[in-house]
């Protein structure tokens, strides 16, 4: 989509936005964990948690007993949340600062990337798995920095038909921009295949997740590249086992935002993200990318100015069952240690209220992952990247 495409009714839609944009009453924001040891439960969670029957995996990009990081779990019992530490990532061949959060498939086990570690020290993909009284470790993939990619940061996607796996690279492929693969099993090996390789008007530098809508396609954000040089919003659609590319938004850095940084899709095929920059005040925006007539078009649903609203918006998330997003701004906010945040429709125009603003201590601050909502949609979940008590990062529950 050309600049020419944003017409006067999306800087009307990012003017009513910027309006309603009101602090809302104070919601109920409970820190479930603090990090405290770093060389025993980790330190600087990045990745969103994952929420599964009640219990809670996340990831730790730095700590843990060598320093690599770690894949930890909490449990509540008698309303105390107690964490344990599932894996410690040794470096070297077993993976190294694993930024992504993590999938679970039928049986349990939990699946993740790491940026760093492997056998060229450029990432793995690796599978965690029960093996007598704890949790083993299987390597999936190595990357070697060439055409299959490197640096892997962003979260994996199943499949719930084929089981397949699917994710990006941050660099390495064809033009060092990235790549979007698959792992799929083959005689009981995971097997990797790139799809598409980025790289120029196609995007550059992946760093957030596939969505995958009912019919299989996949679509992801760039950090860079693209049209204007600051990343888009791509669909990749199969076809007879070859996968197509097509670019849905290419942002311009200007009211329509800049570096892609976070999408979900509802039930009728409306794509919502975040760029963390960009927008009338280069704070982000929050966008929706809606199919008319074969093409894409772009509304601003949310320009952040900073304070109270945040800045530099990371992960969007759909609640299904009201329509509402959920976000977090990894600054700003009115102490500046970033918020969360919730964008409400009501006819044409979305209400932003700011559900908790952090302050450090003793609740954490800078939260750089998007939300995980529980099953019943009544309690949201995530992680700070700096804060808590120890300033090492922390685990939080809000109710909205």
């Amino acid at each position: 989509m050309s600049n020419g495409t944003l017409t006067k009714s999306l800087a009307l839609a990012t003017v009513a936005a910027a309006l309603l944009a009101v602090p809302a009453a104070a919601q109920s924001e409970k820190v479930l964990h603090s990090f405290t040891k770093g060389d025993g439960d980790g330190k600087t969670p990045l990745s969103h948690i994952l929420y599964n029957k009640g219990v809670l995996y996340g990831t730790t990009e730095k700590g843990g007993a060598y320093g690599f990081g770690t894949v930890f779990e909490l449990k509540q019992t008698n309303r105390i949340w107690q964490e344990t530490v599932l894996f410690n990532f040794p470096g070297k061949s077993d993976g190294a600062y694993p930024k992504a959060g993590l999938v679970i498939d039928a049986s349990g086990a939990l699946y993740g990337t790491t940026e760093s570690g492997g056998s060229k020290d450029d990432g793995i993909v690796y599978r965690l798995y029960r093996a007598g009284n704890g949790w083993a470790e299987q390597v999936l993939h190595n990357f070697i920095s060439g055409n299959d990619g490197s640096h892997p940061v962003a979260d994996l996607k199943i499949d719930p038909t084929s089981g397949n796996m699917y994710g990006t690279t941050y660099t390495g492929g064809a033009s060092n921009c990235g790549v979007v693969y698959q792992l799929a099993q083959s005689g009981g090996t995971w097997v990797q295949s790139v799809i598409y390789s980025l790289g120029g008007s196609a995007g550059c530098n992946s760093q957030t997740g596939l969505k995958e809508d009912s019919l299989g396609n996949l679509y992801g954000t760039t950090v860079t590249g693209g049209q204007y040089g600051y990343g888009n919003v791509f669909v990749l659609i199969s076809n007879n086992g070859a996968w197509n590319e097509t670019i849905l938004h290419s942002f311009s850095s200007g009211s329509d935002g800049a570096y892609g940084s976070g999408i979900d899709i509802n039930s009728a095929g409306i794509i919502y993200g975040v760029t963390s920059a960009g927008g009338s005040h280069g704070d982000g925006v929050v966008f929706a990318l809606t199919k008319s007539g074969g093409e894409w078009n772009e509304t601003i649903l949310h320009d952040f100015s900073g304070d109270p609203d945040g800045t530099t918006p990371y992960g969007i998330h759909v609640n299904s069952s009201t329509g509402a997003l959920f976000g977090t701004t990894e600054t700003g906010g009115s102490t500046n240690h970033g918020c969360l945040f919730e964008l409400v429709p009501s006819g044409n125009t979305w209400t932003e209220s700011v559900l908790h603003s952090f302050n450090g201590k003793p609740d954490g601050e800078f939260p750089e992952a998007g939300l995980a909502l529980d099953t019943k949609g009544s309690t949201l979940y995530g992680t700070t990247a700096e804060g808590g008590t120890a300033n090492l990062g922390s685990v939080f529950s809000l109710v909205p």
